[in-house]
């Protein structure tokens, strides 16, 4: 038996059949590119970051706090003449001068060798009054000359403005060393008049130029002299402390800079 189909529904069939491969390819390619476009995205988004990431490390890098220093050490000589006074004698006023030799291994850290004369004393005879001999003379050795060495660390640079008319740059120092301290001649039996030295000391300079600075600094020498005989004060402490302020200029060489590496 021959199932007859009508016209219409031949025709209708025959359509359904023409349309199908027309919609189904449109309808995949289109969730095709809907997903490339996403993984697109994705991609864009992450190279993206990944190159925001590069270019913030460049730029940490590459930007300093203080832009285009109006004084770079690095690989340069300091050579340096200064004067002080101390701060911290009750019995003598010292005054100093003195002169010094810096390498500049880089901006922040410097090697320095220096030698200081200390001029005679204001005060030459002191006394102190005491209860059980008033008239006890008080042995002061007072130093004549130190020479030290010092490592140097220059972890601050900057720039202030001075009533908007002028921008003054700076950096700050903090120096450690050791050597020797030389004090006037010793009654016999008092012992050398050499002794060991440590050194620290805080300082700034001051650009004035490209190639001179002024410079400050309070240092504090440590040496060993008993300051009397053992049999008048025997608690007294050997270790002495004396304080100093100096003060001077430096001459860079060479005179000029540039920026290569800043």
């Amino acid at each position: 038996m021959v199932a007859f189909v009508s016209p219409v529904k031949r025709f209708l069939f025959l359509c359904a059949l023409a349309s199908a491969p027309l919609v189904s390819p449109a309808a995949f390619a289109a969730d095709a590119d809907k997903k490339d476009d996403q993984k697109s995205d994705g991609e864009g988004e992450s190279s993206r970051d990944d190159r925001m990431g590069d270019r913030s490390r460049r730029l940490t890098d590459r930007i300093k706090s203080v832009q285009r220093k109006a004084f770079i050490k690095r690989g340069r000589h300091e050579l340096s003449v200064n004067g002080g006074l101390s701060l911290n004698d009750a019995f003598y006023q010292q005054f100093t001068v003195g002169a010094g030799y810096a390498y500049h291994i880089v901006d922040a850290l410097a090697l320095e060798a220096s030698f200081k004369y200390f001029m005679p004393p204001l005060a030459t005879d002191p006394r102190i009054l005491r209860v059980e001999d008033p008239t006890s003379r008080v042995l002061i050795y007072s130093p004549q000359l130190t020479i030290s060495a010092e490592a140097q660390f220059s972890p601050i640079y900057g720039k202030v403005s001075l009533m908007a008319e002028a921008v003054v740059h700076f950096d700050l120092y903090i120096a450690a060393g050791g050597g020797v301290l030389m004090t006037e001649q010793r009654r016999a039996g008092d012992g050398s008049e050499w002794r060991g030295l440590g050194t620290v000391a805080i300082g700034a300079r001051i650009m004035l130029t490209a190639w001179l600075t002024l410079r400050f600094e309070f240092r504090d020498n440590l040496y060993q002299d008993p300051r009397t005989a053992s049999s008048v004060r025997p608690n007294e402490s050997p270790v002495q402390n004396l304080l100093m302020f100096n003060f001077g200029l430096s001459f860079f060489l060479p005179p000029s800079f540039d920026y290569k590496g800043e």
